[in-house]
């Protein structure tokens, strides 16, 4: 009877010590549930466009063209979100539009998009898709 007492304790010690064992290797199983998850707000992520970072904060950035002028970079969220997995991972990111306007002749629009990862959420290198450009939302014809 004792040496089933220790055979089951001891049983008990090597699936407990087994299990710490794997768990260090796979990392600690996420607490985290479905609702307390973070979504993807394009609105609020720094991008790439021309090789220089902006950073978004409530779908705006305004960034000195040169220092000490009144001139100014401003870029913005500009809409027309799609969301897919981009990037195959399992994940959905979300790709839209963006706008920058220079003071110059013309806004520029620009395509980007937020990806899931593990390590969080990151913006992308926006990529241009041109200047005076008319958008249009579709047409319910265009729907059915």
């Amino acid at each position: 009877m004792l040496k089933k007492i220790i055979l089951i304790v001891l049983l008990i010690i090597i699936t407990g010590l087994g299990y710490w064992i794997y768990q260090s290797k796979i990392g600690k199983p996420s607490t985290v549930s479905p609702e307390q998850k973070i979504t993807i707000d394009p609105k609020n992520a720094t991008y790439l466009i021309e090789n220089e970072e902006v950073t978004l904060v409530n779908g705006r950035s305004e960034k000195e063209i040169v220092p000490d002028s009144a001139s100014k970079a401003i870029t913005q969220y500009f809409g027309n979100e799609v969301k897919a997995d981009f990037n195959g991972d399992g994940t959905e990111d979300v790709a839209f539009i963006l706008t920058q306007n220079s003071g110059g002749s013309g806004t520029f629009y620009y395509v980007a998009a937020v990806l899931d990862l593990k390590d969080g959420y990151k913006g992308t290198n926006a990529i241009l898709l041109g200047d005076r450009i008319a958008h249009r939302q579709p047409s319910l014809e265009m729907e059915r």
